[in-house]
């Protein structure tokens, strides 16, 4: 009884590409690095306890709080003294240290 030989092509060329993807081959693409070698934005909260802001104003309203060392990974972006921490979160800069490999200003 012969073997289709269509089936077998086909699974050893994913075999193939996935050996590949696995063993790194497919790591940097066109000079893109990995997720890991981009620039880190992260900070320590330097207050006991900080008001994460729905927007970059004291009259916004508290979406969340910090407690004092807390490791918080943020955005290049301030406005009116807060960083942004993400989508409708904001917290006063002066109350961010930034943490050892930050690149982030």
């Amino acid at each position: 009884m012969a073997l289709p030989v269509r089936p077998l092509v086909i699974g050893g060329v994913l075999v193939a590409v996935g050996v590949a993807v696995l063993a790194g081959g497919g790591d940097k693409r066109d000079g893109v690095s990995p997720v890991s070698d981009r620039a880190r934005c992260e900070f320590r909260v330097s207050a006991d306890l900080l008001n994460v802001r729905a927007g970059p104003a004291t009259d916004q309203r508290v979406v969340e709080r910090l407690r004092g060392n807390a490791l918080v990974s943020a955005q290049p972006s301030v406005e009116n003294g807060f960083r942004k921490l993400g989508d409708n979160r904001w917290a006063a800069a002066e109350f961010l240290t930034p943490a050892p490999g930050n690149s982030c200003q």
